[in-house]
């Protein structure tokens, strides 16, 4: 066919020929819009299938619900022995006494400072002390590591540490390995 006879058939059937065209751009965006349409369909099983498996894992979870409770309680529990009581002075140097002595130190005058206390009266107050001891290397370590692994929450805030004066003349073997250390430990309280 060629173009003048395509042109007689245009002029011969216009109505039909437009309502064709008509048809094929209907198609044309109905394949579009569905295209769309299926992607938008595998999003929402996607999401869908996450939810359930949400769902189930929190039904899964569910299950022990009374053993983790029971579990937060104890950490509670534990949480709220290890504070200290801020208005237990003589307690809470005893506390340093027992710890010094354990790890074969001479602590002098640990002194409770300030205490600060947060906004919210459920949150643990800060207790600052300060202390002075006297050792060799090994028992201040050992020391240290008692606060670190004693019963009550703290960090060391300061740690000064320097060779013993008295023993810096010294020239025995185990007396010159005596230090003196100055702390400042932050302890949490009640």
């Amino acid at each position: 066919m060629n173009a003048q006879q395509l042109l007689a058939k245009l002029k011969a059937y216009p109505l039909a020929l437009s309502l064709f065209g008509v048809a094929i751009l209907l198609a044309g965006w109905a394949y579009y819009r569905d295209s769309g349409a299926l992607t938008d369909a595998e999003a929402a099983s996607k999401d869908a299938s996450d939810k359930y498996q949400l769902y189930q894992n929190n039904v899964t979870a569910g299950d022990k619900i009374d053993e983790q409770v029971s579990e937060l309680t104890d950490d509670a529990k534990k949480f709220k022995d290890a504070l200290i009581n801020p208005s237990s002075v003589v307690l809470n140097e005893q506390y340093f006494f027992d710890i010094a002595k354990q790890a074969g130190v001479q602590i002098v005058n640990p002194t409770e400072g300030a205490t600060d206390r947060g906004k919210d009266p459920a949150e643990p107050s800060v207790v600052t002390f300060t202390m002075a001891a006297t050792g060799q290397w090994n028992n201040i370590a050992a020391f240290l590591y008692g606060l670190q692994t004693g019963s009550h929450l703290l960090r060391v805030n300061m740690l000064h540490m320097l060779k013993s004066p008295q023993m810096r003349s010294s020239t025995a073997g185990d007396e010159s390995n005596r230090l003196d250390i100055t702390l400042t430990v932050e302890v949490l309280g009640q």
